[in-house]
């Protein structure tokens, strides 16, 4: 793309802000831009945003019939995966996937428990609560 040919938009995904963009110049050579963000990539972050939401209206009712933790809703209301939850807790994806299941997550200890509020800004005794 082109610095001429770079569109911004005013993206409600960067609440106002720019960052850098690489983009040729008229000599053809690469140069860095501001912008405000641009259509595609606004479509597929609010695509994003809306597919999560799903997961999470879904989530709490799979909770409600015991089938799912509310550890999985709190990592959807945060946008994260399981990969990323346990990279961010400091734990084998294979752990946290069991502590995605009602079984495993009754069995947290107090300082797991604290480890993941912490990693997902909320108090321990949180965790147990959804909405």
């Amino acid at each position: 793309m082109r610095t001429t040919e770079l569109e911004t938009l005013d993206s409600t995904l960067l609440s106002g802000q720019r960052r850098v963009v690489y983009a040729l110049n008229e000599a053809g050579q690469y140069q860095a831009v501001h912008s405000a963000g641009w259509e595609p990539e606004e479509q597929a972050g609010l695509d994003e945003v809306a597919w999560f939401h799903h997961l999470q209206t879904e989530c709490k009712a799979r909770i409600q019939q015991g089938l799912d933790s509310p550890l999985r809703y709190h990592m959807y209301r945060l946008r994260l995966d399981e990969s990323l939850l346990a990279e961010a807790v400091g734990l084998w994806s294979w752990r946290v996937k069991r502590h995605l299941q009602p079984k495993g997550f009754a069995k947290l200890s107090p300082a797991l428990r604290a480890r993941y509020a912490q990693v997902l800004g909320m108090q321990a005794q949180d965790l147990d609560s959804y909405d």
